[in-house]
């Protein structure tokens, strides 16, 4: 009579193996037997397609050695296998699998024990895996990715710890998320400078760049003078969700574009050409914002009219205001606004700034500015300003002017 395997002849004699013969172990020593679940007579081709997908996996992740029956490195395989069951389940149940397992099978909890006693033990740490996501599997040098099931989170559920989720996935790399409907998503981040675009006559690049300021945060370097229309253009389709807008030389349908920006929270207006000199726009107040919206901080060089309207308008929301103005001027009033002005106060009180806690009076050096008749400016701007606000100079205090 044929001498029988091992193997063979440990399942045979097992009260549970339902009459089924598992195939002798081959010539090769270290080769790994695929055995499966005794209560699961009718495997599906697409379970037995992820079980076969699960054991390249970890012959990819080990050299490549296990399942191609090489046996060049049987004896690591076992060892390695032994030290993770051992890390997983504890030494005692270490123990009692390598009592039940052939001497060639390497312990893993991947392959089911011969013996009852052994499968009873090894089922209640094995799950079938539930939900869908992108797993990778390698073998040797060769990567592929494969829609199969695997276990979509550990904490997810409670009776699937992460040490189980890892014992049983190992390889297994869950892709990126798509967020939920409904929710909460991240504010928004992006950045878009155009000051390089604006001079340029490139009008198919700067086509290109509209539909990017669409969900912008950041929106800098707008110059509008060069190609109005465009520039409009860009304003509007960045209006909803943009909060901080830096603009040069604008026109009257740009800063009533940036007025009705609802999120905007910083904005800097620098229009030194004259062009709004003829006939300063002024600009409508706003309603009633929410806690914590509105314009916050204001770097402006507006026409007087132009700027007290926009100071108006934000008078309830605005922190901190940088304007660029000069001192008094002379007998002679050779200079006039910015470069001199000699009743800030009165442009300054009627504009309801109740949250102001920072003016700056940025001076330019060739602009009159007189040590006297700036402190006499600021004493005065003082008097109509909530009595927390701090009032500065640009040259006398060396304020820095902010510009993004």
């Amino acid at each position: 009579m044929a001498p029988t395997s091992t193997a063979t002849a440990r399942h045979q004699s097992s009260p549970g193996a339902h009459n089924r013969t598992m195939p002798p172990v081959a010539s090769q020593p270290h080769t790994r037997v695929e055995a499966r679940d005794v209560h699961d007579e009718s495997v599906s081709d697409e379970e037995q397609q992820h079980e076969e997908e699960v054991e390249a996996l970890e012959a990819g992740q080990r050299g490549c050695h296990a399942l191609d029956g090489d046996g060049v490195r049987g004896d690591e395989l076992r060892q390695q296998d032994a030290v993770e069951c051992n890390h997983r389940t504890g030494g005692d149940e270490q123990q009692r699998l390598k009592a039940h397992v052939p001497h060639d099978v390497p312990i893993s909890p991947y392959h089911r024990p011969s013996t009852q006693a052994g499968l009873a033990q090894w089922q209640g740490r094995r799950r079938r895996p539930a939900g869908r996501a992108s797993l990778l599997t390698c073998s040797r040098r060769t990567y592929t990715t494969a829609n199969t099931s695997v276990v979509s989170s550990a904490r997810a559920s409670a009776s699937l710890p992460d040490d189980a989720t890892q014992a049983l996935c190992p390889g297994l790399f869950l892709m990126e998320r798509r967020p939920e409907a409904g929710a909460q998503q991240p504010p928004q981040t992006a950045v878009l400078d155009v000051r390089d675009l604006c001079g340029r006559d490139i009008a198919r690049e700067k086509e290109a760049v509209l539909p990017q300021a669409e969900g912008v945060r950041r929106l800098s370097g707008v110059v509008c003078n060069t190609d109005p229309g465009w520039s409009l253009q860009l304003l509007q389709r960045a209006a909803p969700t943009v909060e901080e807008v830096s603009v040069f030389y604008s026109r009257e349908p740009h800063l009533r574009a940036v007025h009705a920006m609802p999120r905007l929270r910083r904005l800097f207006l620098w229009g030194d050409d004259g062009a709004l000199d003829a006939q300063p726009p002024e600009l409508d107040e706003l309603p009633p914002q929410e806690h914590d919206a509105g314009l916050r901080w204001l770097a402006a060089w507006l026409p007087r009219a132009t700027l007290q309207s926009l100071l108006r308008a934000h008078g309830r929301t605005l922190v901190e205001v940088q304007l660029m103005v000069g001192t008094a001027a002379g007998p002679a009033g050779q200079h006039s606004w910015p470069a001199s002005c000699s009743d800030l106060d009165a442009l300054l009180e009627p504009c309801g700034l109740r949250a102001l806690r920072t003016l700056v009076l940025w001076r330019v050096v060739a602009w009159l500015h007189e040590p006297a008749a700036c402190r006499e400016q600021r004493d005065a701007v003082r008097r109509v300003l909530p009595a927390a606000a701090e009032v500065l100079c640009g040259l006398c205090d060396r304020a820095v002017w902010q510009r993004f």
